[in-house]
C-alpha cells in the first residue's frame, strides 16, 4: 500500500463523479476509485472507510460491498 497520496487520489476521483454526465466515464472513474481503495478497506483504514461511506451503492456482487 502507498500512503496518503493514494487516498487523496481516490477522494478526488469520487468528487469528480458529481460532475460526470457520461455513464461510461462515470463507471470507469468509480472502478478506478474502488481499485485504489480496495487494499485500504481490507485493513479497515479509517479514511478509506469514510470515503467508501460516501460512494454510490456499488451492489452486492462487488468485493467492496463485503468490507
Amino acid at each position: 500500500m502507498e500512503n496518503d497520496s493514494e487516498l487523496r487520489q481516490a477522494e478526488f476521483i469520487l468528487n469528480a463523479l458529481v460532475w460526470c454526465s457520461d455513464e461510461n466515464q462515470y463507471d470507469s472513474l468509480l472502478s478506478m476509485a474502488k481499485k485504489i481503495l480496495e487494499p485500504y478497506l481490507r485493513v479497515a483504514h479509517p479514511r478509506a472507510l469514510w470515503l467508501k461511506s460516501g460512494m454510490p451503492n456499488i451492489g452486492e456482487d462487488s468485493t467492496l460491498s463485503e468490507q
